[in-house]
This record gives C-alpha cells, sequence and structure tokens, in this order.
C-alpha cells in the first residue's frame, strides 16, 4: 500500500490513477466508412472519402484516420481533431491509379492512448479511362486532311474543265 504525505497528494493520485484506468480500459472506438463518392470513378479522379469514428467512452481521444486500398496506403493520414464521447467524422479527397474493385478500409490510430480501431472493406469501382471517339465533325476534317495530303485525287483544269 502506499502512502502519501498529504491527503491531497492521495487525492490527486487516486484522480489520475482512475483517469488512466478509465482510458486503459474504455471500450473501443469504432471506425466505419461512411461515404465514397463519386462511385464508380476513374483512374486518376478524385473520390471523396468520409470515414467516422465512433467513441463510446467518456476519454476524449485524438488521433488521425488513414485510408488504405487493400492495405496500401492512399495519401497521408488525415487528421480527426477530437473524439468526444459519439462521433467525429473526417473526409479526405484520394486518388487510385489503377482499374478495378478496390477494397478501402480506414484505420484509426489514437494520438493519447484510445484504442485504435479499423473499418470493414468497402469496394470502390475504379474504371479505366475510357478513349476518345471522334466526333463526326473530328472525323470529317481527319478526311479532308487525308485528302489534300494525298494531293486531292480530283483536279480541275481551266482550259478543259475536264477531270484528270
Amino acid at each position: 500500500m502506499l502512502k502519501f504525505r498529504s491527503a491531497a497528494i492521495a487525492a490527486s493520485f487516486a484522480s489520475a490513477l482512475v483517469a488512466s484506468t478509465a482510458l486503459a480500459g474504455a471500450p473501443g472506438t469504432v471506425t466505419t466508412i461512411t461515404s465514397q463518392s463519386p462511385n464508380p470513378s476513374t483512374v486518376g479522379a478524385s473520390v471523396n472519402l468520409t470515414a467516422t469514428v465512433t467513441n463510446p467512452s467518456a476519454a476524449q481521444c485524438f488521433g488521425a484516420i488513414q485510408f488504405l486500398d487493400g492495405g496500401t496506403p492512399l495519401g497521408g493520414a488525415a487528421a480527426l481533431t477530437t473524439v468526444d464521447p459519439g462521433s467525429s467524422s473526417v473526409t479526405a479527397s484520394r486518388v487510385f491509379p489503377t482499374a478495378g474493385a478496390r477494397s478501402v478500409t480506414a484505420s484509426y490510430t489514437s494520438t493519447n492512448g484510445c484504442p485504435t480501431s479499423a473499418s470493414a472493406a468497402v469496394t470502390q469501382t475504379v474504371n479505366a479511362v475510357a478513349a476518345a471517339v471522334p466526333t463526326v465533325g473530328e472525323w470529317t476534317m481527319w478526311g479532308l486532311a487525308g485528302l489534300i495530303a494525298l494531293g486531292g485525287g480530283i483536279v480541275l483544269s481551266r482550259r478543259s474543265r475536264r477531270f484528270v
């Protein structure tokens, strides 16, 4: 048993012990991806990802959310300033470099000892960038340019007004 010189020091120690025990024994935070827009997207286009961290304990938590594409970080971590009892959200714009069905998760890491958590995976469909198909006007321009490059094919003579 610890002995203290004064009741004030004993009370201060007990208060700190209760606070640290409450933080360490706090129910875990829960991270959920609540929005991804647009879905589907295209390679190289920005996608807004929103994750919400829910904190059921009385402890105030600070930290950051890292969005992951199949375990690979998507950009830097987005700071989550506070998770009071309740929930806080963060939205980050991220770019997917390759096409396909991407498995996206969000991972919350605390900077002050609150429990960490990770979301379940959600699917982000990323389509390849479609090849540009020329319009009728562009086809006409290219056709005329081709005829001019080949010399025309039809030449009118001023004297005889006949086709050569």
